[in-house]
């Protein structure tokens, strides 16, 4: 059953024990059973036998939770084997759960919410004292039964699927109801729904507000759901428990392949939406591009734009995953006509043809799958929020008067922010957390009302990626409950304990004013698995799951899942860039450990590095490129005078739905009203239950942004343990949202020997690796900590280290992550004190430490010279370019040009992309150029004239290189391992500076470099 249900290709989806016929055939044919009974009678019986019926109620399952138990105790201590635990020995019991809460959507045999007498009918139990028996017994045991199989697929990672099984009303029955009552093609089909109320991806909307939107879609004409669920629908104590399937399925949904909306859509939410993240480095601003949503999934590799005039320019895309792609450079739209034209744009392969329309007040969503904030219809209780506003007239004015109503205090209104567009506001650090107590009457203030009534939501913090969703606890997030019923507002926090099953109460909290704010990160909460539960009085209205891991517990299905990468040195193009190590190659490193066969013998040209730097000339300034200009609208538009023309639905007598929507017959925006008459001119909301004090928001701490350090990202990296390029950047934009702030860490982490890079063709990041953990030596003898320390292992490296005599220190690097050292050891100390120690039981690896004598100077060895990396280097055909610009060595600047026929460092534009190729003599013979990263072709046109871009001060042991210059690959490691330091900056000299160099290793690397 396991196999048939369970599997890799389930991993990161919501995976439901659901047994319709289908599967039960399937299991049936796996099991190998005969044919003289049907998949189900054969599952009865054989449940039937481990159930004790003629004893109390006690005694049911008696069985099933002793060996549950067991299975706990097993899996608890596992170790490094967690991932590999089989599934909980109750699932065959759990399937018939639902075989039974499956009847209750078909048959008529009983009253539609009677589960117990189908249950007790399946497991031929006739007699009322029997039946009263099993009832009891699954009333006292189902929670414990289900929540084995929730913590089965939350312990292995979420590869076998993201668990389903819970309930929030009807606490027993509606466990297997949450499995059986809605089919997967169904599921499947609430995309729709979730498009056209403009629901985000990945949001958490709580049962009872879905079921008022599912609800309003249900009675569309045609109705857009399959018959089976129209008829499903009918019956009201169906109707929770779908609105629960559907709040699980949009939290797991990625907006990617699905079919468009049936019916009723809106054009403002086809396919293109304003995007926005806001940089921090090297100083703060707002940077402006656009989301696309392809609707077969496809990821373009161009982008068309349409222009002024109705000319067509065509961008790079970066694909961002379910089916979104993105203009790979932020700057390749004018953002003043981004925001204020109508954006076209379209791409045949891909069949994306969509447009945006200017709006007067854009919301922008915190997207985890974007990693930016992106442009919603309107938005949602409790989440990270920026907003666009046009600074005209008494617009700004009208909208600052309606947040102070509705938003939480801290929010800042800016309209002078850097890359702000003329003429617009930017509200930054926004969360809305009510409703307003009467409808706006401009049109374009819709969008600040939200949807929802209440919402329980889980908002900042550093969110891991993985199968499953979670946070760091080193920065835990924050919980916003938000409800507009009466009555007092309840939120608890519960922990889950794997190895008992039980559940303790960690906190509550209560209030009268409709809303609970809490920073989990003043709790101090440890790694584990949390419930959160939001209620009013004695009814809950929402429960979510918290997940909170760290480096100490790392993600084990991805750990497993990783190639080890090595930068194999039997090619030298592997010195930029490490490979899957798939055989058995001498020389090779991996993160700061050095393997190598023999010493090098090339000859090289001795020579020592200059005593100074030579590249300070002064460089032109270079001239801006120009962005592509949207075309406005016409003057009197409704996207720019806000007079919408909204077309409502033809009326077929009394509505049957409380909701209707209205779409503007020229720009396409939304707004939804109510199909209830107003009465004595207004809505009743007393008698709605609506809370309207104007008071409840102000005694809330204001909304502030915490910045995530780089320590946190680091540990991050350590849990996850490697993954693709996506992965890693959603960790890092959580820091900084530039493209710049990536590439940098990203650097820093390689040179700091913490990651191990594998780059593709155009020497981009495709994958990463945690390198191994290791403690180099430095040059002044300590040794610096590198690759995936868990806090834990670190914790217990310093208890060893203070016990023999020595120190454990720390070195803050800026913006880097810090740098750790043990002080006052020998070498072979170290080595025994981390075997005796046991600290492989503390990584996520399970491997010892390995300790690494002088490893700059023994990885500097292993290198080959920069021009045997120069000939191996993969030629292409020259890249044809609209602007192109060549590296100069005197002001170590770019300088334009007209042409790339000499031999050169250029980099080349073609359209809004960029590329680097260096051309020798011989490439400008074949027409040929080699692709590389910015700061290798450098280093190679430096190489070409004979004059290495390296000085060396000797009195400071200082290396010195330009800026923007770093030495490339694993030279910039070595250059780093002799101080585990990042490099500084020396501005007026326009360099990066290497510390602790000594002259012995400056004047290999400069032989290295200057050697031909």
């Amino acid at each position: 059953m396991c196999d048939v249900i369970f599997s890799d290709r389930q991993a990161g989806q919501p995976v439901y024990l659901d047994m319709d016929d289908a599967v039960l055939s399937a299991v049936a044919a796996r099991a190998g059973a005969s044919a003289a009974s049907t998949p189900t009678q054969q599952l009865v019986e054989a449940v039937r036998g481990t159930l004790i019926l003629k004893s109390g109620p006690s005694d049911v399952f008696r069985g099933h939770l002793l060996r549950l138990e067991r299975w706990r105790r097993a899996a608890a201590t596992g170790g490094s084997a967690h991932i590999d635990i089989p599934p909980p020995p109750t699932v065959g019991l759990l399937a018939l759960f639902t075989v039974a809460a499956e009847a209750m959507g078909s048959d008529t045999s009983y009253a539609v919410h009677a589960y117990y007498p189908r249950l007790s009918s399946l497991l031929e139990v006739e007699t009322d004292t029997a039946k009263d028996r099993l009832s009891a017994a699954y009333r006292a045991d189902a929670e414990r039964l289900w929540k084995g199989l929730n913590d089965w697929l939350t312990a292995t990672d979420g590869r076998y699927g993201v668990p389903t099984a819970y309930a929030l009303t009807h606490r027993y029955i509606g466990l297997p109801l949450s499995q059986a009552l809605v089919r997967a093609a169904d599921r499947r089909h609430l995309s729709q729904m979730f498009r056209q109320y403009g629901l985000p991806p990945g949001s958490e909307v709580p049962p009872a507000d879905m079921q008022r939107l599912l609800d309003a879609w249900m009675q569309q004409s045609p109705c857009p759901a399959s018959n089976t669920l129209q008829a499903l629908w009918q019956r009201p104590a169906a109707q929770e428990r779908i609105a629960e399937v559907a709040a699980l399925e949009l939290l797991s949904w990625d907006s990617g392949t699905d079919s468009g909306v049936v019916g009723e859509r809106s054009t403002r939410h086809s396919d293109v939406l304003l995007l926005a993240q806001l940089r921090r480095f090297p100083r703060p601003g707002l940077e402006l591009s656009f989301l696309v949503r392809s609707s077969t999934g496809g990821a373009p590799d161009h982008l068309t734009v349409l222009g002024e005039n109705e000319s067509e320019r065509q961008l790079e895309a970066m694909p961002l995953g379910g089916g979104l792609v993105r203009p790979r450079s932020a700057g390749d739209v004018d953002a003043q006509s981004l925001v204020e034209g109508v954006l076209q744009v379209s791409d045949p392969d891909s069949a994306v043809n969509g447009r945006r329309f200017p709006r007067r007040v854009v919301p922008l969503r915190r997207d985890e799958q974007a990693n930016a904030f992106v442009e919603c219809e309107r938005v949602q209780l409790g989440e990270d929020l920026l907003l666009l506003v046009r600074d005209e007239g008494p617009l700004l004015r009208e909208v600052q008067q309606l947040l102070s109503e509705i938003a939480r205090p801290g929010y800042s209104v800016s309209t002078s922010f850097p890359g702000l567009p003329h003429g617009w506001a930017l509200v930054t650090d926004l969360q809305v957390l009510a409703n307003p107590r009467a409808e706006p009457t401009r049109t374009d203030l819709n969008a600040l009302v939200a949807l929802l009534s209440s919402q329980l939501s889980i908002a900042g913090g550093l969110r891991l990626p993985g199968n499953l969703r979670k946070w760091s606890s080193l920065h835990a997030p924050e919980v916003r409950a938000i409800t507009q019923v009466e009555g007092e507002l309840t939120l608890s926090l519960t922990r889950s304990q794997f190895e008992s099953g039980e559940e303790t109460v960690c906190q509550e909290w209560r209030s009268q004013r409709g809303v609970v704010v809490v920073d989990l990160a003043d709790l101090g909460l440890d790694d584990g698995d949390y419930e959160i539960t939001l209620a009013a009085g004695c009814r809950v209205l929402q429960r979510t799951v918290l997940r909170l891991r760290s480096s100490d517990t790392p993600d084990l299905y991805s750990w497993g899942a990783q190639r080890p990468l090595a930068h194999c040195l039997d090619q030298p193009s592997g010195v930029l860039a490490a490979t899957p190590l798939e055989r058995d190659v001498p020389d090779r490193v991996r993160g700061v450990m050095t393997y190598k066969s023999t010493e090098r013998s090339e000859p090289l040209r001795s020579a020592a590095a200059p005593g100074a730097v030579w590249w300070t000339a002064p460089a032109p300034t270079p001239a801006p490129i120009a962005p592509i200009l949207i075309a406005a609208p016409a003057p009197g538009s409704c996207v720019v005078t806000g007079a919408h023309r909204i077309q409502l639905p033809p009326s077929y007598g009394r509505a049957t739905a409380k909701m209707m929507t209205g779409e503007c017959t020229q720009c396409g925006l939304v707004k939804r009203y109510p199909t209830w008459l107003p009465r004595y001119g207004r809505r009743d909301r007393e008698h709605d239950g609506i809370t309207l004090d104007p008071t409840r928001l102000q005694n809330l701490p204001d909304a502030e942004a915490q910045p995530v350090s780089r320590d946190a990202v680091l540990d991050g990296l350590v849990h996850v343990g490697g993954g693709t390029a996506g992965s890693l950047e959603r960790l890092v934009t959580q820091v900084d949202g530039s493209a710049l702030a990536v590439s940098l860490f990203l650097r820093d982490l390689e040179v700091l020997g913490h990651v191990d890079v594998q780059r593709d063709t155009r020497s981009e990041m495709a994958s990463w690796q945690a390198a191994p953990t290791c403690l180099a030596e430095v040059a002044d003898g300590s040794f610096v900590l590198t690759g995936a320390w868990s806090a834990r292992a670190r914790d217990a490296l310093q208890t060893l280290v203070e016990r023999a005599g020595g120190e454990l220190t720390v070195e803050d690097n800026g913006v880097g992550p810090t740098s750790w050292f043990v002080e006052g050891l020998l070498a072979e100390q170290l080595a025994d004190l981390v075997i005796e120690g046991g600290l492989g039981d503390d990584l996520p690896s399970g491997a010892t430490p390995h300790v690494v004598s002088d490893a700059a100077s023994l990885m500097l060895s292993a290198l080959p010279r920069l021009t045997d990396v120069e000939r191996h280097l993969a030629r292409v055909a020259l890249p044809g370019a609209r602007r192109v610009e060549r590296f100069d060595l005197q002001s170590a600047s770019w300088q334009a040009v007209l042409t790339a026929e000499a031999a050169g460092a250029y980099r080349l534009h073609a359209g809004f992309r960029s590329t680097h190729v260096f051309r020798s003599e011989r490439d400008v013979d074949h027409g040929e150029a080699a692709i590389g990263t910015v700061h290798l072709v450098k280093h190679l046109e430096a190489l070409r004239t004979g004059r290495p871009l390296i000085a060396h001060y000797p009195a400071k042991a200082y290396l010195a290189v330009p800026l923007g210059a770093d030495l490339p690959g694993l030279y910039g490691r070595a250059a780093v391992l002799c101080s585990g330091r990042l490099p500084g900056q020396a501005r007026k000299q326009k360099s990066r500076i290497y510390h602790e160099v000594p002259a012995a290793f400056a004047t290999r690397l400069y032989e290295l470099f200057a050697s031909k």
